[in-house]
């Protein structure tokens, strides 16, 4: 799992290189809940 934290950021890039391609989820936490998404990675 990797944690990083943005505080107030609008937008993010994730560097995924290092990841084999697959199905991953990605969630994300808001003040006002929880959001999880499935990402592919090829």
């Amino acid at each position: 799992m990797l944690a990083v934290p943005v505080g107030k950021a609008a937008e993010l890039s994730l560097n995924v290189e290092h990841l084999p391609a697959g199905i991953y989820l990605l969630r994300v936490a808001y003040e006002t809940g929880m959001v999880t998404r499935r990402i592919a990675v090829q």
